[in-house]
């Protein structure tokens, strides 16, 4: 019964992750079309942000 609670906090903890690693590399590039990715990570959470790392992660070099 615990080992549920204990993988449903690490759930939840790994789509904070995800979700806001995607937000933080998204406004980080040089993204165009940063503010339609920033939206759809934020209305579609797990999906923005597989989508995000799947087609724009790694096609805009930040120049910081």
């Amino acid at each position: 019964m615990h080992f549920i609670y204990i993988l449903n906090y690490v759930l939840i903890a790994a789509w904070f992750a995800l979700l806001l690693g995607a937000v933080v590399d998204c406004a980080r590039s040089n993204n165009r079309s940063k503010a339609a990715w920033i939206a759809a990570i934020v209305i579609l959470p797990v999906l923005g942000s597989v989508l995000y790392f799947l087609f724009a992660h790694g096609r805009y070099v930040s120049e910081l």
